[in-house]
């Protein structure tokens, strides 16, 4: 299959204490661990990142991510947009040890580089258009052999994927499955069905799970409980605020 990505930012640097996915712009991300401790939690499971690996995080994680503040991890770090999307609830790891991988990884590393010592000189990014191609090219193969690794496909329907775009684009607005069933083209039972087995949840815990997680970025913005309502479909501040206080952490 083939990938495309847009890349956000990318860059080397100490990581932040805690930190999240952005889930409401669909950006996934890529680390590699150069060294610091660091751990991220899933449920009641808790997991180390461990040195000289490269992580792949899907925007659609359920992970809580978090570097040690006495002595944070230190990485080098990518954050894109991926079509077609790779969804997954795990963090996808791998260390690279085949010629092919470890090639990937060094442009990786160099672009990481390149990038902390562009901004130390007031420029915004590597101007160099032959090495960002080849830049690209490498966060598409990292993040294509992660998910092979894992065994984690990518959605190749187009029909969910269209769906998740509606999602994501009208998320003020009060979608239900229906309308996402038929603006897809597909009967309602069908169209569940699909997209469960492309996402690995059902179309309303997808949503849900967005309007959450937009919600609380939008709250570290300093937006009031009004104005998230109004973004995230919630019908007043006081449905959004039930939806915050009843989820699972």
């Amino acid at each position: 299959m083939k990938f495309d990505c847009r890349i956000k930012d990318f860059g080397y640097c100490p990581v932040p204490e805690h930190w999240y996915v952005d889930m409401q712009n669909q950006i996934s991300r890529l680390y590699y661990i150069h060294g610091g401790k660091g751990w991220y939690t899933r449920g009641d499971a808790c997991f180390p990142f461990e040195a000289g690996r490269l992580y792949f995080i899907p925007y659609t994680t359920d992970a809580k991510l978090y570097s040690d503040k006495a002595e944070p991890m230190v990485h080098t770090w990518c954050d894109f947009r991926l079509t077609p999307p790779i969804v997954s609830r795990e963090i996808l790891s791998f260390e690279a040890k085949e010629p092919i991988d470890i090639s990937a990884l060094s442009v990786f590393l160099a672009g990481g580089k390149i990038e902390e010592e562009s901004w130390q000189k007031g420029s915004a990014v590597a101007e160099d258009e032959n090495f960002q191609t080849l830049y690209r090219r490498a966060v598409l193969f990292l993040c294509a052999r992660s998910a092979q690794l894992a065994g984690v496909a990518p959605v190749k329907d187009s029909a969910i994927t269209h769906a998740l775009e509606l999602m994501h684009a009208h998320l003020a607005e009060k979608l239900t499955v229906k309308e996402l069933s038929e603006r897809s083209f597909l009967s309602e039972g069908g169209f569940i069905r699909k997209f469960t087995r492309e996402v690995g949840m059902t179309p309303y815990a997808y949503l849900k799970k967005l309007r959450i997680q937009t919600a609380l970025s939008l709250k570290e913005e300093g937006l009031t409980y009004e104005t998230i309502a109004s973004k995230t479909g919630y019908a007043d501040a006081s449905a959004l605020l039930h939806a915050l206080t009843s989820r699972k952490e």
